[in-house]
């Protein structure tokens, strides 16, 4: 990975997770790693499709030293140029990548956002639907920094049970962490008649991500906490006007991505 030079990566393998998720593998060199800096970065994803060069950011989901390959998390949009070209990619097949680009970053208890840093103890996540994958890297990095350990809470939010990307991995996180990572999840279809409001089950919560779940469900405000939100910009306006009236700290507080 070269931050102003266009590289070549081979498509190795896609695996879907969802009906319309799947996780997209793509080659390194022997032994290499992808050359991400710190977790939270992004990339640039360019390819020319239909006569027109497209650029797209995405974040990859693997750690940083993962070694061979490097895994992204992609939504399949019916109208996502891009989105359907990497869909479309067949084993050996090349696409051009540069980066790091993004304003955040984390790394051992520090949050980063521009140029500058604040320490924080607890770490917490708002997502919805694919806006999962840029906090999947920060997460699975902080849960295996025993030197710098921050408390992790997620709130993630999809339409149905079926459309939870990464449920099993992130189930499995906070089964193994239990004390350093908490997730809940929210859909707004439940599937079934008996599913109300508010309700319960199998725990999913069917319901909204609004300001009362906010204020239930993640830590309170403190002065070292930092709050991620991402999804569609609606989700992201509401969740962010949300936290600003619970008093969550503003200033390297609250980070939309």
């Amino acid at each position: 990975l070269h931050s102003e030079e266009w590289r070549a990566f081979r498509f190795a393998a896609r695996k879907q997770l969802t009906p319309d998720t799947y996780i997209f593998r793509f080659l390194l060199p022997e032994g290499c790693v992808f050359g991400l800096p710190r977790a939270g970065l992004h990339v640039v994803f360019r390819a020319t499709i239909g006569g027109k060069v497209v650029e797209r950011p995405y974040t990859p989901v693997s750690l940083l030293h993962q070694r061979d390959h490097v895994d992204f998390v992609i939504k399949v949009y019916d109208r996502g140029v891009m989105s359907k070209h990497v869909d479309s990619l067949r084993a050996g097949d090349s696409l051009e990548m540069r980066g790091p680009r993004g304003a955040f970053s984390y790394e051992h208890g520090l949050t980063h956002v521009g140029k500058r840093s604040a320490p924080v103890k607890q770490l917490a996540m708002v997502a919805a639907g694919s806006g999962i994958t840029p906090m999947m890297q920060v997460l699975r990095t902080a849960l295996l920094d025993n030197d710098s350990p921050v408390e992790l809470t997620l709130l993630f939010a999809n339409r149905t049970r079926a459309d939870i990307i990464m449920r099993a991995e992130l189930d499995k996180l906070a089964a193994a962490k239990p004390t350093a990572f908490r997730v809940t999840y929210f859909v707004s279809d439940g599937g079934g008649a008996g599913d109300g409001e508010g309700k319960e089950d199998d725990g999913v919560i069917v319901g909204r991500i609004d300001q009362a779940a906010l204020a239930k469900h993640l830590p309170p405000p403190s002065t070292d906490i930092c709050v991620l939100v991402c999804g569609p910009s609606s989700f992201n306006d509401d969740v962010d006007l949300a936290l600003r009236r619970l008093y969550y700290p503003a200033d390297m507080g609250i980070v939309v991505l």
